[in-house]
């Protein structure tokens, strides 16, 4: 069953959650609005769905711009809630784009290259708005040399990172990985401070320069801060939202709405620098999706989609698994990864990070002396089959217990 623009028919809270993301972003009027609100059975759970898919701010501003045609089907509590969701998320994110404005004198007081990414730089740039998104903390991105003086600077302000692991193995944790999560307990601010955009497996994103090479400027609060240009924002949203299997409605808003603030797009060079990047079927995925979900027919901006029977399925799959929130197992995961990889090295490089890189988990697992770290290369698969071994033997007792009863 099909909706009047063309989308199909979901479960009540789903159309209205949809329908509030589509206003917002142009693609639907305040009727759509109200005709999904008059449907929803069970108001006691949309303000939850909305949350965990991070569009809050979407759905109140699409039910107050609805005004008197929904004022009839939603509850007062329901309504002051959101209100109240909608004010705070506004302060606060104000509050992290003036902070991130005083950081960045910092850094650049210091020599210090920076680039923010999603947060305040990724709403401004997308949504025009900075009430208009949910984040709860910072990206910067540097190049590798600076690490060091840019942790000594955060550590002055009483940053600590997030994954505490004893110094002797903190250079291994940071060759495996791109980032590094850091938190000020006394304010609360956290920050992912980024040397590369992605893990072995994300083709060139794993670079550092790859950021570097695609860098424009835009304005924060005034401010006026380095960020990714139009082509390689598109291409790293929809990377972004692949890596977290499109599991938010969100990430598919947040597509759409960078296409949507880039009237002059160049497809052409959209698609050329994904392919150079090795991401081109993330880039379908994720362009087809703001098709699927949002009812964007982006034919008009000049996108034609390839047939790729891959690509449609991962679709599919995507758009299901999102809005009936279905959380897929370690080995799922794996599997939906690389199929999203369209080259073989990709795939293998993904499959040795996943399978064979030390995670924190597995140094704080396991201490090793420091003239034996080389063998945590070891301890990661160990464990993965030994926790493998775990959910086998617990599934085959539930079974057992089943077949008895």
């Amino acid at each position: 069953m099909r909706t009047l623009d063309g989308a199909r028919r979901h479960e009540p809270e789903q159309e209205l959650l949809l329908a509030a993301c589509r206003f917002v972003l142009g693609l639907a009027g305040r009727d759509d609005v109200a005709h999904a609100a008059a449907g929803v059975l069970d108001w006691s759970d949309i303000v939850g769905a909305a949350g965990r898919h991070a569009v809050l701010p979407l759905l109140y501003v699409a039910l107050a711009a609805a005004g008197p045609l929904v004022g009839q089907h939603v509850p007062s509590d329901v309504a002051d809630e959101l209100k109240r969701h909608f004010d705070g998320n506004a302060l606060h994110n104000v509050a992290l784009a003036r902070y991130l404005t005083e950081l960045g004198d910092r850094f650049t007081a210091a020599g210090v290259a920076f680039m923010p990414i999603k947060g305040p730089s990724l709403t401004v740039a997308a949504y025009g708005d900075l009430s208009l998104r949910q984040f709860s903390d910072l990206d910067l991105v540097i190049h590798r040399r600076d690490l060091r003086r840019v942790r000594a600077l955060l550590r002055d302000d009483g940053y600590t990172p997030v994954n505490v692991v004893t110094e002797s193995l903190d250079d291994l944790v940071l060759d495996q990985d791109y980032h590094l999560p850091l938190r000020n307990d006394a304010t609360g601010v956290s920050l992912e401070i980024h040397w590369a955009l992605g893990r072995r497996g994300f083709g060139s994103l794993r670079r550092e320069d790859w950021a570097w090479t695609n860098v424009t400027t835009m304005s924060v609060l005034g401010r006026s801060l380095p960020a990714l240009d139009a082509r390689a924002l598109i291409v790293y949203l929809c990377v972004h939202g692949a890596k977290h299997n499109w599991a938010q409605l969100v990430r598919v808003c947040d597509v759409y709405a960078a296409v949507r603030s880039a009237p002059d797009l160049d497809w052409i060079a959209v698609r050329a620098l994904a392919a150079a990047a090795g991401v081109a079927r993330m880039l379908e995925v994720g362009i087809g999706l703001c098709d699927t979900l949002l009812g964007a027919d982006l034919r008009g901006r000049g996108w034609v989609a390839r047939a790729d029977p891959v690509v449609q399925s991962l679709i599919d799959e995507a758009a299901h698994r999102c809005l009936t929130e279905r959380p897929l197992s370690t080995s799922e995961q794996l599997r939906l990864q690389l199929r999203t990889r369209e080259r073989v090295v990709d795939r293998v490089l993904l499959s040795l990070d996943v399978l064979g890189s030390p995670h924190v988990t597995d140094l704080n697992a396991v201490r090793l002396p420091p003239g034996l770290s080389a063998l945590y290369h070891v301890v990661r698969p160990l464990r993965l089959v030994v926790a493998h071994a775990r959910r086998w033997v617990t599934r085959s007792h539930q079974e057992a217990r089943q077949n008895e009863s």
